[in-house]
């Protein structure tokens, strides 16, 4: 048995080949498999910000989630929770090197709402999660 490793591949497809090349007592073979190399993700940095904060009551906010890093725009989904309940869960469009997701939401009650904004990654982009951002909604 032989083994081999190595970090000099270039990112795409890929055919690796193992070749021996014969003894007195065994024929020469080859063999191959095909490897698709990934790229390395990245970090990316999620932010989370509001369209009015403060807001009266029920009043519509628009959460607006920006996903970035140095890979191009990050493709997916972003959820917006308050502590484990799910506020909405939004797609991703790319906006320049970024991309944005919002949601529109009424169903703040008075108070100050503690919100994050997560995103799982995709092929280029680890998950991130935005610092949190405090919705603060007033009564009428």
């Amino acid at each position: 048995q032989a083994k081999c490793s190595t970090t000099a591949l270039a990112v795409g497809a890929r055919t690796v080949t193992g070749a021996f090349a014969g003894s007195t007592s065994h024929a020469p073979s080859s063999a191959g498999i095909a490897q698709n190399v990934l790229a390395p993700k990245v970090a990316a940095a999620a932010a989370l910000a509001s369209s009015l904060s403060p807001a009266v009551v029920g009043r519509a906010v628009t959460l607006t989630a920006t996903v970035s890093g140095g890979a191009g725009a990050a493709t997916g989904a972003v959820t917006i929770k308050e502590g484990t309940k799910v506020i909405c869960t939004a797609t991703l469009a790319a906006a320049g090197g970024s991309a944005r997701a919002t949601c529109t939401t009424s169903a703040f009650t008075v108070g100050s709402h503690r919100l994050v904004a997560t995103y799982a990654g995709d092929t280029r982009y680890l998950a991130a999660t935005s610092a949190t951002f405090t919705q603060v909604v007033t009564a009428k």
